[in-house]
């Protein structure tokens, strides 16, 4: 019996990547598939709180070719990196990202989010920290999901990868 398990759970899994699906659910795993067409599993969660959203941030940050930063400081004349028109613009636009029903909690609470700004606007390498973990991976998600990048610092002119660090409110 157990051989004929493994034996459909393999067909299946063929099955799977023969119809060209980027992301599926396939029976307690995820599997992804970047833009070159590489296919990952990422173990799926055994419920629908903070390990799925955590396993939706692993199967992103495992397709990201930036190595974790350092903590360099922005060297005077530094133009810092920005997004839309101010702070408050990338603020709004993680809050409209966040999938609230996968937050616990309620009122308005915060977290601390750090991240790299690279040399052609991308975001990567997103951290968050605070008292709400499931706030923390939403945020992370959110961040990611962005559809807009940054404008990325500048130091003489020449464009120049540099860390963000904000706090960002939400409310629940």
């Amino acid at each position: 019996m157990k051989k004929l398990a493994t034996a459909l759970s393999i067909g299946a899994f063929s099955l799977v990547f023969s119809q060209g699906v980027n992301i599926s659910k396939f029976h307690r795993a995820y599997i992804a598939q970047d833009e070159n067409n590489v296919a990952f599993l990422v173990k799926a969660p055994e419920d629908d709180g903070p390990a799925k959203l955590q396993a939706k941030i692993q199967a992103i940050k495992a397709k990201e070719k930036v190595a974790p930063y350092s903590q360099v400081p922005l060297l005077p004349g530094t133009e810092r990196p920005s997004f839309g028109q101010s702070k408050q613009d990338f603020i709004n636009a993680v809050n409209a990202g966040i999938d609230r029903n996968a937050v616990s909690g309620s009122g308005t609470q915060y977290t601390h989010v750090s991240f790299l700004v690279t040399e052609t606007g991308k975001i990567s390498d997103v951290k968050a920290s605070g008292n709400n973990e499931s706030l923390n991976l939403a945020t992370i998600l959110a961040i990611y999901e962005l559809k807009q990048g940054f404008i990325p610092a500048k130091y003489n002119g020449e464009n120049m990868a540099s860390v963000v660090h904000m706090n960002i409110p939400v409310a629940l």
